[in-house]
């Protein structure tokens, strides 16, 4: 089983507590008396991979939740209009800058 913790990237402005943890300590659990994990339960944060899955992916433990679609960066035509739009306001802001500083 692997399981997921997400992190707000780039949102956190405070060190990780070990309270923001409990949930996946619980999921950890203890082995039964025969050294398994059997009360692991799959979840959208938790998941089964095969041994077959990570040596596939040269042994890369960073992989992706199934239980979560991947919308990509999106549409290329749409992001490309706002690149487009956000150069033009930039070239403006520093034409206009640079226009006020003479």
């Amino acid at each position: 089983m692997f399981a997921g913790k997400p992190f707000n990237a780039g949102k956190q402005r405070k060190p990780i507590r070990i309270e923001e943890f409990e949930v996946e300590r619980k999921w950890w659990s203890k082995p039964d008396k025969r050294g398994r994990y059997s009360n692991r339960q799959e979840s959208d944060k938790a998941w089964r991979v095969s041994i077959d899955q990570i040596k596939l992916g040269n042994n890369n433990l960073d992989l992706k939740n199934p239980h979560q679609s991947d919308e990509g960066p999106g549409d290329v035509d749409s992001l490309l209009s706002s690149l487009n739009i956000s150069s033009e306001l930039v070239s403006s802001l520093l034409t206009n800058r640079y226009l006020s500083s003479q």
